[in-house]
């Protein structure tokens, strides 16, 4: 109705001026009046903007007789889909207002309602026993397995069923001897609501079972590189690398720890016979004459911020110690490893 009586007053104001500007002021007055009109008798307008919602799920199929990789060593493999559930779908509401300045108009309020996917599948990797998995590729791409829920089973002859395919289809098998890989409720939102295409590099050891092979008689080794002033450290360590933003220092690969972490964990996976190992860490001398050389820690930069931790070495601070020679801008050689981390390792 105020709207109605707004737009002949409108008409009516259009008539009497007769000119182009009061026209338009009148139009534009009648038109903002009728909305707030709208607004005052009728309340706020409220709207729900669903997003695409799927009816069915193709799951990528699995080849019946596909023949089980072998290999050995490294290598890079697709992998063969070897299970999945029902895809899981949850949802995820936000609310956008608008209007509704100074108090004195209803907001519009709108509801955006978007439909999430995640499934959970299982992928046969290789004949064991695998070692471990070094790196993953989703659609060509890098992919984090730190930040999914997935599990692991290397393959032996004793292993046990999964968890979660055992709660979802009560009489599981155990594939035993064979390398796989769970995904428990993987997120598809980034790959379109589907399975993406995974390829995986798998490391596996030439001859597990031989007392006589290198990795079966290793009993010692010397962990290197003795430089690197984080490169001993379990605690993830942050550096500032700019306002607002930080890098990691000790964080480099697909399992979301420290890389002196991940690097025990494959050292240990392949030298199964493992009992000692020393640990190198480097100093730095000032003369090449032995009489005169003072041997002391060294950074790679004097300016540098970390966190959670500072650098400490033979219980200097990072303004006390001596910095290592540079080439080109940059440090030719890492700094001595900190205190903290050496003894953490």
């Amino acid at each position: 109705m105020a709207q109605l009586i707004l737009s002949a007053a409108s008409a009516a104001g259009r008539a009497g001026v007769g000119t182009i500007l009061l026209r338009t002021v009148a139009s534009t007055a009648a038109a903002y009046a009728a909305g707030v009109a709208e607004r005052l008798i009728f309340g706020p307008r409220k709207r729900t903007v669903e997003g695409p919602r799927l009816e069915s799920f193709q799951v990528q199929s699995s080849t019946e007789g596909a023949p089980v990789t072998r290999l050995w060593g490294r290598a890079r493999v697709a992998g063969q889909l070897i299970w999945a559930a029902n895809f899981k779908e949850t949802t995820q509401e936000t609310t956008e207002s608008s209007g509704g300045k100074g108090g004195r108009l209803a907001a519009s309020k709108t509801t955006i309602r978007e439909y999430l996917y995640s499934l959970s599948f299982a992928v046969g990797l290789c004949e064991g026993e695998a070692d471990r998995i070094a790196r993953v590729w989703a659609d060509g791409k890098p992919f984090d397995l730190s930040k999914v829920n997935y599990r692991f089973y290397r393959g032996t002859e004793d292993q046990a069923p999964d968890d979660l395919i055992a709660a979802v289809e009560g009489d599981a098998p155990a594939f035993r001897g064979l390398s796989y890989v769970v995904f428990e409720d993987l997120p598809l939102k980034d790959f379109g609501n589907r399975i993406p295409q995974l390829s995986f590099e798998i490391e596996k050891p030439l001859r597990p079972d031989d007392p006589n092979a290198l990795e079966s008689a290793l009993a010692a080794v010397a962990v290197i590189p003795g430089s690197g002033e984080f490169v001993y450290a379990t605690t993830k360590i942050n550096r500032e690398a700019g306002e607002g933003v930080s890098a990691s220092e000790n964080v480099h690969n697909n399992d979301g720890v420290a890389d002196f972490s991940a690097s025990l964990a494959a050292l240990l996976g392949a030298a199964k016979n493992l009992k000692a190992a020393a640990l190198v860490v480097s100093w730095f001398g000032d003369d090449l004459r032995a009489g005169h050389c003072a041997l002391r820690p060294g950074v790679e930069t004097h300016d540098k911020t970390t966190e959670p931790d500072l650098w400490t070495g033979g219980g200097v601070s990072r303004a006390e110690a001596r910095l290592v020679s540079s080439l080109d801008g940059r440090p030719a050689y890492g700094g001595t490893p900190s205190d903290k981390g050496v003894i953490e390792a």
